[in-house]
């Protein structure tokens, strides 16, 4: 599975420009959010988002699972 490539400003922005939406929505701190380095962010917190929070926003699509 590919990581995607999502940036900070990408990953605020998907939250109406609000780090702290943001920061809930993860399960973290807006302190943890502010101290992302500009550019990709780390890969937990964009396949979450991805994945599972945002698929809509970021291109991912969650796993869908049949159970017989």
């Amino acid at each position: 599975m590919k990581t995607p490539d999502i940036t900070k400003d990408k990953a605020i922005a998907a939250y109406g420009g609000n780090a702290s939406a943001l920061a809930r929505a993860l399960g973290i701190t807006p302190s943890a959010v502010y101290q992302w380095p500009d550019g990709p962010i780390d890969e937990r917190w964009s396949l979450k988002l991805a994945f599972v929070l945002k698929p809509d926003v970021f291109g991912g699509a969650a796993p869908v699972y049949e159970v017989e």
